[in-house]
């Protein structure tokens, strides 16, 4: 999905849905995506967008897939939010 894609999904998302979505941040060239959502109740919600490896079993694939879930875990740790969610993509 190009970014001029993702930014007229998000406008969309965020008419629709009456949301706030707030870029919080990205990892290695976009592999991993983070992103706030606040509802009008001021429930945050942080949403990762997540491409996990699944190129090899070897040690490029181990550290690749741990640099991931040391992001994802970093930002959980460091973001106020009420709830987290993860989507991998396929």
């Amino acid at each position: 999905m190009s970014v001029v894609h993702m930014v007229a999904w998000v406008f969309c998302l965020e008419r629709v849905l009456n949301i706030r979505i707030r870029f919080v941040a990205s990892y290695d060239e976009c592999r991993c995506l983070a992103v706030s959502l606040l509802f009008p109740s001021n429930c945050s919600l942080l949403v990762f967008v997540t491409y996990f490896p699944c190129y090899s079993t070897g040690n490029d694939y181990r550290k690749c897939l741990a640099e991931c879930i040391g992001f994802v875990e970093n930002w959980i740790n460091c973001y106020q939010t009420d709830g987290v969610m993860i989507k991998p993509l396929l």
